[in-house]
């Protein structure tokens, strides 16, 4: 059986949930982890705030390329 035979909606579907489960999973992180050596406590230094915009960019390349 040749691997080109395979379907591919499930490799996209993998993908997809990967990147959705990133963009959760940062959020198990502790806030006060993140925090521990910034010099303020702004709600834009998060980084888990920043990994929801970057997934999204990454799953419109992924749409866009698929």
């Amino acid at each position: 059986m040749n691997p080109a035979d395979f379907p591919v909606w499930w490799a996209n579907l993998a993908a997809v949930i990967l990147f959705v489960g990133i963009a959760f999973a940062v959020f198990l992180i502790p806030k006060t982890e993140i925090m521990r050596n910034a010099p303020d406590q702004s709600w834009w230094r998060d980084f888990r705030f920043w990994a929801i915009p970057l997934v999204i960019v990454q799953l419109g390349l992924y749409a866009l390329f698929t």
